[in-house]
């Protein structure tokens, strides 16, 4: 995705840009046509050869990725490592993206949103079953690529681990109830765990010795990932939201209103758009 944000159309520069197996490219690449990220247009008849364009649903993700890329600059250890910068072509400046309210513009702090049960809460489509086992960051790791990239990948790239985080998001500490909230096999919920803890991005806390219990608190670093969650939940409640509508409805304290997270310029503070950022 990142790629074709920066203008890649066709497999063979994904290919080159990107420097995985073709086998596990072309694997994405469906993918993302088929989740309606891309679709597939002809630039070629003899022979028949295509291109992968963004539709709208992929565009609109760019918040998305924008987020991420500034978590990645926010916790890389050596900032030297970071390959991209950001210009807002309205300001001319070097930038990071600043989340904030879409109604008055504030910057956001995760403590002044609440939380409630959406018009859709309950009536979200249930997961497929994998029919294969979950895939590792690792195996795919293209050359070079950053370690907190990868981080990322595992972190939200998995069917579990981003329900997980979200449930730890809204205050869900301890296993019984993650376990409750998400209707997810103890075993699996465990690994996810684990995993997490890894990652540094949750930490695990005893409040019980006898019989032992943990609770799971967010990191510093597990908590900045807020910024990209919501701009996912910003995209999903659009694109994949039935007809009644989102499962969960944010409010801002400081403002009152609905809360969706816009992103604004760190230099100028003007709202960001698509076509006026540039990553370089």
């Amino acid at each position: 995705m990142r790629e074709a944000f920066r203008g890649v159309r066709r497999f063979s520069d994904f290919h080159e840009r990107l420097g995985i197996p073709k086998a596990v490219l072309t694997k994405r690449l469906n993918y993302l046509v088929e989740s309606g990220m891309f679709v597939l247009e002809e630039y070629q008849s003899v022979p028949q050869r295509y291109e992968y364009r963004l539709t709208e649903m992929g565009l609109d993700f760019w918040r998305v990725l924008l987020t991420m890329w500034d978590w990645e600059v926010s916790w890389d250890p050596d900032p030297n490592d970071m390959r991209f910068r950001l210009e807002h072509l309205d300001c001319g400046h070097v930038i990071r993206p600043v989340s904030s309210c879409s109604h008055c513009a504030q910057p956001l702090q995760l403590a002044d949103i609440s939380r409630g049960p959406g018009p859709g809460q309950g009536t979200e489509p249930m997961l497929p079953p994998r029919s294969r086992r979950r895939m590792n960051a690792s195996s795919v790791k293209s050359p070079g690529e950053h370690a907190l990239r990868s981080q990322i990948i595992q972190s939200v790239g998995d069917r579990w681990t981003p329900m997980v985080m979200g449930c730890i998001f809204r205050g869900s500490r301890r296993f019984n109830e993650i376990e409750a909230e998400l209707y997810i096999p103890p075993y699996i919920l465990g690994q996810r765990l684990d995993e997490l803890v890894g990652l540094e991005l949750i930490e695990r806390r005893r409040y019980q010795d006898s019989p032992p219990r943990d609770e799971y608190l967010l990191t510093a670093k597990g908590l900045a990932q807020h910024h990209y969650t919501l701009q996912l939940m910003r995209w999903g409640d659009r694109w994949l939201a039935g007809d009644k509508g989102p499962p969960q409805i944010m409010v801002h304290k400081m403002c009152g209103h609905a809360f969706h997270a816009d992103l604004r310029c760190s230099h100028c503070g003007e709202l960001l758009e698509r076509e006026r950022v540039k990553l370089f």
